[in-house]
């Protein structure tokens, strides 16, 4: 009689593991989709979500729990609350303008490696109250910009960028601080799968009958 019970309760145990399994995994990859969606085009953030089963495949406990999580936890926040993010020390935020010609970086882009990697001095450019301002480069970097086509992360200056007589381009624009608009809604992606759970349990359980 006691080996019949612990074979039901071992075949309970797995039926509710993948059952936990197969939701939790659904809920991962909805939010990835859903970071993809947020963030056109796709960006590596989305495959930052991850997702285990807790505990291990040897136990044969009857409550299993899928964690799902994410490698970029504080990016991740910031776009599902919105953030406002402050300059430190009175200095300026630097957001790259399209004509700073960037293609893909693995980090924030700033001022001195555009230089470094351009050879071009950027110049500063105050803008009235004090809150924001300029970065920009001269025009003739246009007609420079193809010897610096072999550089991973740069790409020239499009023509359409500048109008007829311009003298200067914005590379960067600096603002003393910057709000993040909230792109995602975690908990309302989680609600949505309030009953893949039962769901997917119920399959598994018709399974064993």
């Amino acid at each position: 009689m006691k080996g019949t019970l612990d074979a039901i309760q071992l075949e309970l145990a797995r039926a509710t593991r993948r059952a936990t399994e197969r939701s939790g995994h659904a809920l991962k990859l909805r939010l990835r989709e859903r970071t993809d969606a947020a963030f056109p085009p796709k960006t590596r953030l989305a495959q930052t979500w991850r997702g285990d089963v807790y505990p291990d495949a040897s136990s044969t406990t009857l409550e299993p729990a899928y964690y799902v999580y994410t490698k970029a936890p504080k990016i991740i926040h910031a776009f599902d609350k919105g953030a406002t993010i402050r300059a430190r020390n009175g200095v300026y935020l630097a957001i790259p303008a399209p004509a700073a010609g960037v293609r893909q970086w693995n980090r924030a882009l700033t001022p001195r490696e555009w230089q470094a990697a351009t050879g071009i001095e950027l110049t500063f450019v105050p803008l009235a109250g004090g809150q924001h301002a300029l970065l920009v480069a001269h025009a003739y970097w246009q007609r420079q910009a193809p010897k610096y086509r072999h550089r991973r992360k740069f790409s020239p200056i499009l023509a359409r960028i500048m109008s007829r007589g311009q003298r200067f381009v914005p590379i960067f624009y600096l603002s003393k601080q910057t709000t993040l608009r909230k792109r995602l809604d975690i908990e309302a992606i989680a609600r949505e799968f309030g009953g893949s759970f039962r769901d997917s349990l119920e399959r598994e359980l018709a399974k064993m009958e």
